[in-house]
């Protein structure tokens, strides 16, 4: 008759993954409070920051097109 091991509560694996989602919970934390400590005026919301990169956009486009109406220009003139 063997005696068998009785099975450990955790595996290894299973204390591993534990660890890890507990060191990633810590640091998320951490990033949380760190973030709430900054003063508010830095940080925008994710809709300032769209509007602002749409803007860059529009002005991006307005660039281009004078540009490309300025070599319109230079070819007629050729």
């Amino acid at each position: 008759m063997e005696l068998k091991k009785p099975n450990p509560l955790f595996k290894l694996s299973t204390l591993v993954y534990m660890g890890l989602t507990l060191y990633i919970l810590i640091l998320l934390l951490i990033s949380i409070i760190v973030n709430l400590d900054q003063p508010k005026s830095k940080n925008y919301s994710l809709t300032e920051k769209y509007i602002v990169s749409q803007i860059k956009g529009l002005e991006a486009i307005k660039k281009y097109q004078s540009v490309e109406s300025q070599l319109e220009g230079l070819k007629d003139k050729l």
